[in-house]
């Protein structure tokens, strides 16, 4: 855990503003054609061969190309499915957002978190960061108001499981509200979750995938090399990592005696 001071600088106005502009260049609803995140056969493709994907795969593959414990395999296992899952649900929020609205990505929604609380020690994990103490959401909705001010429409939450975060998501919003009011006052919740999850339930959003789809999505990402190559896939690295480790073992301790041979 690292405390670091905010590389924005501005007011609240200026740094939401940069960031929508950011966002307008880079979003995945210019990017990306709305029929791809209508349907897992197609967005799952997309997000295979997009930068974020290559960059999670990499990260991965270079945490388990050191040996690491069974509980520190699991760790990453758990962070890249709620990584990926995060990836897509932006996708698919940033490419159905109504005109008037744009999806912060959940990098710079914790850069304007950060803003908010510019001291509050940062958490390090495998695949990003996020605050200690404080609840950041993995998107906001942002969209200017009749005065031509910026504020915040949505929280977006992106889980695969959101049975327990209903009520502590919108306890968090009320926190937000009371501490920048002028910019959360008319914010709402909104949970995207897989398709078949909480039926009927109002402030719910579903991406084209049920959970089960997407657990099988996973298992092929870690189980087969994900490009067309002879890459090794994730479950083998470690396997790999722990045989040289045990061979290496083996020979610690023992002398080694080199001959010499001579051509007779």
């Amino acid at each position: 855990m690292v405390r670091r001071e905010s590389e924005y600088s501005g007011t609240l106005q200026d740094v939401l503003s940069g960031l929508v502009k950011k966002e307008l260049n880079t979003s995945w609803r210019h990017s990306t054609p709305l029929d791809i995140v209508h349907s897992r056969k197609t967005l799952y493709p997309a997000y295979r061969h997009s930068p974020l994907f290559a960059q999670r795969y990499r990260l991965a593959t270079n945490y388990l190309l050191k040996l690491r414990s069974d509980a520190e395999v699991e760790k990453l296992k758990r962070e890249l499915v709620g990584k990926m899952f995060e990836d897509m649900a932006y996708m698919v929020t940033a490419t159905r957002c109504l005109e008037s609205e744009t999806v912060l990505s959940p990098e710079s929604t914790l850069a304007f978190v950060r803003h908010i609380y510019p001291t509050q020690p940062v958490v390090e994990y495998i695949f990003g960061r996020s605050l200690a103490h404080r609840y950041v959401p993995d998107g906001f909705g942002v969209a200017q108001t009749p005065e031509g001010n910026w504020a915040i429409t949505t929280l977006y939450e992106y889980t695969v499981y959101p049975h327990h975060r209903f009520d502590q998501v919108s306890q968090e919003l009320i926190w937000y509200k009371s501490d920048v009011p002028q910019l959360f006052d008319h914010a709402a919740t909104r949970f995207v979750v897989p398709e078949g999850s909480f039926p009927g339930v109002k402030d719910v959003e579903t991406v084209p995938f049920t959970a089960d789809n997407f657990g099988d999505f996973v298992n092929g990402v870690y189980n087969y090399s994900p490009f067309d190559s002879d890459d090794a896939p994730l479950t083998y690295l470690q396997e790999w990592v722990r045989e040289q480790s045990a061979q290496a073992d083996k020979l610690d301790g023992v002398d080694v005696i080199w001959i010499e041979t001579f051509p007779v």
